[in-house]
């Protein structure tokens, strides 16, 4: 029983058992304006100085806020404030040790606090629990492997925060303004306590600290739990995934369908009880009887969608009424749900590749996920899956795209691969949406948008990507990214079947892969967002923005589309890439559509009348005839047939008739293309080298 405790979440305490008071701190017997590590050295020292960064700063005695009396500590962002709140000098790893402190966030402004688990800490630290107090409202407590409480404090106002740890039994639980707001069993190596650390979290972090105070007992009591109900967390019904969410998002006026998870983590059955889920938004209350046994969950749908409204609303839920009565342990049965309604800007889109492959069994994860996402914002997400072939054994391979998600740090959400950046299923789904949030709000520098002209007899794909610049932004060290991605690809043979870890329903429900065999037979398999073809270099196009004057560019690329790529299938994709590497807005249409818009920047009659390339087909050596009545200031480009350029090569201003030698005996047999360009004039001409 108790291995699934670990799992799950249970605590019971006696209050009785805690002794005396180790020691407590009102800040009122300071002076104002002086540091708090240099008053009281004995419980209170810098955060330990890294000889590579700036100093740590001290936190202040404040007047301007106080829970009681007249002072409190002073923690704003911005001074590389780093402290921490020695329990006594000791470590405790059993008995029960309770700390509580007061503390208020300024409206609007953030802050951060953790419990560090042993006196050897290194610069990067040992925190046991850590709490991340958000702008929005919201504060999150993690404990290094999964979020264990999310809740909502109101800015501007006094928030007790108690910590009550049977470090006997290695059972944790947090009140707030004395309400219980759930209990949880830590990893073996963080189930001890030795300091906590007040650290701002940036340059936004505004909050006071008051009335800390630490106690210890050696003794602890023992847990005995007969009857526990736990309010799991809830799924998203339209996501066919079964990862309890604390987190949800949806553009204002969408609706959003939950499934509530009850859980029983009792020694005895759960026969009956009463669920509610209550908030701004929402309001839903049932009674159910149906025997719940020990270690199982109990999915419950609620009728009533929720409906998005702009920010952030909590909603609580909670279990009461089980088995008639009360059970041994509420502090596990209400949890908190935040609900983030938001207006994407309407010019930006969010581009998103994943790495996966059909050879690694967790990649369902990312097919699911990047399906739930396309379905779930069709406008504003750019997704691309780009299949890594590691193992020898997926055809959808891009060696070249693949290559460019391999030389890209795993730090920016926007070129990030996500099953590396945290490979946590539980963690998975909020990661995702919660940065693509914030992006989509973000106001772009500029637009993209396709045109697009297709020859299905020589299968030679024009496509075409104009920037619109917003403002004269910095365009320097900034590039363009363009590719070809296929959805609905299926095939035959064996490098088709995907490895599927989760086939059986051992891991939870995974999309449907959990219905599937593993590996999945080729022939139930369809794969979408495959990234076909790069058509600029694998990092974006160096220089696409370089000499742009005014606000608008239009660059034009030429690729030959292979016969076992299904074009009606296929999509253009692009992106702007900031000095960072980092893509600033995307776009994503298909062939057809940007077919439909047509080439913005169309073939000059002109310019192509006036230049023929011959002989060709030819063993490498042509001649290229240039022939203007007027003079023009001409550039070529060669590049292969999957638009990538080999070569570029100023011409000059060319008058009357010129001709050119072209020496492409070093090239391989196939298909090229020559562009040449004058201004905003371009022509293309296709030259065939044979053996």
């Amino acid at each position: 029983m108790r291995t699934f405790l670990l799992f799950f979440v249970s605590l019971f305490f006696t209050a009785a058992l805690f002794g005396q008071i180790t020691h407590s701190e009102n800040f009122d017997s300071y002076p104002l304006g002086e540091g708090i590590t240099s008053l009281d050295p004995e419980f209170w020292e810098l955060w330990p100085q890294d000889p590579n960064a700036n100093p740590v700063q001290d936190a202040t005695i404040s007047d301007v806020q106080a829970a009681s009396g007249n002072n409190s500590l002073y923690l704003p962002g911005g001074q590389d404030i780093d402290i921490l709140h020695i329990f006594g000098g000791d470590q405790y790893t059993s008995g029960t040790f309770r700390v509580a402190f007061d503390i208020l966030i300024t409206e609007g402004r953030n802050s951060y606090f953790n419990f560090q688990g042993s006196d050897l800490i290194p610069s990067d630290g040992n925190w046991v629990l850590q709490c991340f107090l958000r702008e929005t409202g919201i504060f999150e407590v993690d404990n290094g492997q999964q979020i264990v409480f999310t809740n909502a404090f109101t800015p501007n106002e006094w928030m007790n925060i108690e910590l009550e740890i049977n470090l006997t039994e290695n059972l944790w639980r947090m009140f707030v303004n004395g309400d219980c707001l759930g209990s949880f069993v830590n990893a073996d190596e963080n189930n001890q306590i030795y300091a906590m650390n007040l650290f701002p979290l940036d340059g936004n972090s505004d909050a006071y600290v008051d009335n800390v105070e630490f106690e210890h007992n050696p003794d602890a009591a023992s847990v005995d739990v007969q009857i526990d109900a736990i309010a799991v967390g809830a799924v998203d019904v339209d996501g066919g995934i079964g990862v309890n969410q604390s987190d949800f998002f949806g553009i204002v006026g969408t609706q959003q369908n939950l499934e509530l998870n009850v859980g029983n983590i009792g020694l005895d059955n759960i026969e009956s009880f009463t669920l509610e889920l209550e908030g701004p938004g929402i309001s839903f209350t049932e009674d159910f009887s149906f025997v719940l046994p020990p270690q199982t969950l109990a999915p419950i749908q609620v009728e009533v969608p929720y409906v998005y409204t702009p920010g952030t609303e909590v909603a609580l839920m909670r279990i009461r009424n089980v088995n008639g009565a009360t059970d041994d342990n509420t502090c596990n049965n209400v949890t908190p749900l935040t609900l983030t309604g938001f207006i994407p800007d309407p010019d930006k889109k969010v581009w998103v590749e994943e790495t996966t492959g059909r050879a690694a069994e967790l990649s369902p994860i990312g097919h699911v996920y990047m399906n739930y996402m396309q379905n779930k914002y069709p406008d504003q997400f750019v997704g691309i899956s780009v299949h890594n072939d590691a193992f020898g054994l997926d055809p959808m391979t891009n060696e070249e795209w693949n290559l460019a998600l391999e030389l890209l740090p795993i730090a920016d959400f926007q070129r990030l691969v996500w099953t590396e950046r945290d490979p946590d299923l539980l963690n998975f789904a909020e990661n995702i949406e919660e940065t693509f949030v914030n992006s989509a709000v973000t106001e772009p520098i500029l637009s993209l948008s396709h045109g697009a002209s297709f020859d299905p007899e020589t299968r030679n794909l024009i496509v075409q990507v104009t920037t619109d610049f917003f403002l004269v932004a910095i365009r320097d060290n900034t590039r363009l990214l363009v590719g070809l991605t296929e959805d609905g690809v299926i095939g035959t043979n064996a490098g088709f079947a995907q490895q599927n870890a989760f086939s059986g329903g051992g891991q939870g429900p995974m999309g449907g892969f959990e219905t599937l065999a593993n590996p999945v037979p080729a022939d139930e398999m369809i794969y979408n967002r495959v990234a076909r073809m790069l058509l600029t270099p694998t990092l974006g196009l160096e220089g696409a923005y370089a000499d742009v004057e005014g606000r608008t560019i239009t660059h034009t690329f030429s690729a030959i589309v292979p016969d076992d790529f299904n074009i009606d299938n296929m999509s253009i994709v692009s992106s702007f890439i900031g000095q960072d590497g980092r893509s600033f807005n995307a776009e994503k249409t298909t062939v057809f559509e940007a077919e439909q818009n047509g080439l913005s920047s169309t073939i000059d009659p002109v310019l192509d009348q006036g230049i023929s390339v011959y002989p060709n087909p030819t063993n490498g050596v042509a001649n290229i005839t240039l022939e203007f009545e007027q003079p023009k200031d001409i550039s070529m480009e060669l590049a292969d047939a999957l638009g990538r350029t080999i070569r570029l090569e100023n011409l000059g201003t060319i008058s009357n008739k010129v001709v050119r030698n072209f020496d492409g005996s070093d090239l391989d047999a196939g298909v090229y293309y020559l562009r040449f360009r004058n201004g905003e004039e371009i022509t293309v001409k296709k030259l065939i080298i044979t053996e």
